[in-house]
């Protein structure tokens, strides 16, 4: 009976405090376009491709933020290059920092609301859509594909809010 009242709770935990959350540092890429018009979102996926070739692998979240800020100009100006030789007027900004996200889930990891390290683009008056992706650990997803390659990623960690609940509650693993 008590091994059925631990299970129910367990049960109830999950449906009521969420399933599996990422419990990790990341770094987020995110581009605003300029507008929402089709030649405005069309540029902001280019920018982002071309962006993301442009990046190396990193090894961790802190060397992917050391990196972005120690090349913020050549970004900002990739960017910039991207954007005339496609024709548009208008500029990018670059910015490397803290940025508020709303809850996401992403690549079957649960992003909640809150405060990210980024690297933030915005084209022109950055009124449009924005698109987002986590460059560290590597989740975003690769120009050209349909998903992402997550074999590379074993630095992701997954804890059950249910599963912590209980832990705390009894004071260790079970």
């Amino acid at each position: 009976m008590k091994k059925m009242a631990i299970f129910t709770l367990i049960i109830l935990s999950v449906a009521v405090f969420g399933g599996c959350r990422a419990t990790y540092d990341v770094f987020r890429l995110h581009i605003i376009a300029n507008s929402d018009t089709v030649p405005d979102q069309s540029i902001k996926l280019i920018v982002r491709d071309e962006i993301l070739k442009s990046l190396p692998a990193f090894e961790s979240k802190e060397e992917s933020e050391e990196y972005i800020r120690g090349h913020l100009s050549e970004i900002n100006e990739l960017a910039n290059d991207i954007l005339t030789g496609h024709g548009f007027e208008y500029r990018a900004q670059s910015y490397c920092g803290k940025q508020n996200f709303p809850k996401r889930t992403y690549a079957n990891a649960v992003y909640p609301e809150g405060e990210y390290s980024a690297l933030k683009i915005v084209l022109g008056e950055g009124s449009g859509q924005n698109w987002w992706c986590v460059i560290f650990p590597p989740l975003c997803i690769a120009p050209g594909s349909e998903e992402a390659d997550f074999a590379d990623s074993p630095k992701i960690k997954y804890k059950s809010a249910a599963g912590e609940f209980f832990e705390n509650l009894f004071g260790g693993k079970q």
